[in-house]
């Protein structure tokens, strides 16, 4: 998933195993409450309009939907979509977000498709072998934070990590570019 949450700022992300095996309506859903969450600090006290290419999705957020901008929409009969619905709701008005939702075609949806798709094919992530890290936990004594990681693979007790992409979890991005020396 990968949304354009301010200009300039994109949050990209991965869905779990199971997850990943529910429909594409629902992980849409799931990505824009996800995308909500992390850029929750840029939306506070504003406007979003938010521009999806599925139309159920669309129309389950009460959307407009170009080809019946009179049709009144909102709400699933599928019970995982609506309760998606309803934490997406729930944390715009605990946020105080005005959330707008529109139907756009996927052909000016490019690079979100694209971007949905980064990290399935992403070489650089990398896990250190178990028995390799316990070696250098015994060695060395328990890490604070692994440096390069995500929400999927973190190997540090504490659950502390910095990731490539922006993770509502993640501490930093890109490790190379944050002060080692910092507390922690």
């Amino acid at each position: 998933m990968m949304y354009i949450i301010h200009s300039g700022v994109k949050i990209c992300g991965i869905f779990s195993k199971e997850e990943a095996a529910k429909s594409s309506n629902l992980r849409e859903l799931l990505g824009v409450r996800y995308s909500l969450k992390a850029g929750c600090f840029l939306l506070q006290n504003a406007r979003l309009d938010l521009r999806l290419d599925n139309e159920g999705d669309v129309r389950a957020l009460g959307g407009i939907v170009p080809s019946k901008p009179e049709q009144i929409s909102g709400g699933s009969n599928n019970p995982e979509i609506q309760e998606q619905v309803v934490e997406i709701d729930d944390f715009c008005l605990e946020n105080n977000i005005d959330l707008h939702v529109f139907w756009t075609p996927r052909e000016f949806n490019k690079i979100a498709d694209y971007m949905s798709r980064a990290r399935l094919n992403d070489h650089y992530s990398f896990l250190l072998n178990a028995k390799m890290f316990m070696e250098l936990e015994n060695t060395f004594g328990t890490h604070s934070i692994d440096r390069f990681a995500s929400s999927d693979n973190v190997l540090v007790s504490s659950r502390r990590y910095n990731s490539k992409y922006f993770e509502p979890e993640s501490e930093w991005i890109n490790a190379f570019s944050c002060d080692w020396r910092r507390p922690g």
